[in-house]
Parts: C-alpha cells; sequence; structure tokens
C-alpha cells in the first residue's frame, strides 16, 4: 500500500525513505508500541500502542506531548508500562462487550 502513495513530507524529521519506515514499523510491532518526534509537527512527541480486538488492532491509544523543547524519548519511555496496562485493559474490556453482546444476540 505504500508503494502505491506519494510520501510527503511535512517536516525534516517526516520519514520518506520506505526502508527506514518498515524498519521503524517492526521496531514497534517488536516492542509493542511507536514513538515520534517532530515527524507531522515539528513540536510533537508521541508514544502510542494498539487497542486489540482478538489480534487485529482496532484503535490507539497515545500519548501526545507538545512543546517547543522535547523531552525526548528516554523520558516518555518512563509512561509506557501504564500506557500498555491501559491498552490492555481497554482491549479487554472491548473483547468482553462484544462477547457480551453476541451471547445477548443468540
Amino acid at each position: 500500500m505504500l508503494n502505491a502513495l506519494p510520501l510527503v513530507r511535512f517536516t525534516p524529521h517526516t520519514p520518506v525513505d520506505l526502508e527506514q519506515i518498515f524498519a521503524e514499523y517492526d521496531e514497534t510491532l517488536t516492542r509493542g508500541w511507536a514513538y515520534s518526534a517532530g515527524e507531522y509537527n515539528l513540536h510533537s512527541e508521541v508514544i502510542s500502542a494498539p487497542i486489540m480486538l482478538g489480534s487485529r488492532p482496532k484503535g490507539a491509544i497515545s500519548v501526545v506531548r507538545i512543546s517547543e523543547k522535547r523531552i525526548g524519548r528516554a523520558a516518555l519511555e518512563a509512561y509506557v508500562p501504564a500506557l500498555l496496562q491501559s491498552t490492555e485493559e481497554f482491549s479487554a474490556t472491548l473483547s468482553f462487550r462484544l462477547a457480551s453482546a453476541q451471547d445477548e444476540s443468540n
């Protein structure tokens, strides 16, 4: 899909090299969360993790920091355990509610 899209650079930090994008994607899949700094907005830093329904991602929870002065990846990583706990709890709740709704319709 990415091969068919024009890669637009929003800031000097926006990745537009497919090899770099795929490497970051693989790293994100391995660790279970993503980090971005200034890729779309120069003053943003973001950590994000998926909300899963079974083995499929259905959304995400993100922690966004907007400031002219970045605090860096290491500082944001301190919030990763809480982020992952939140996405796991939300995923479990979503799965439970969907299963309950399916049971009620049967």
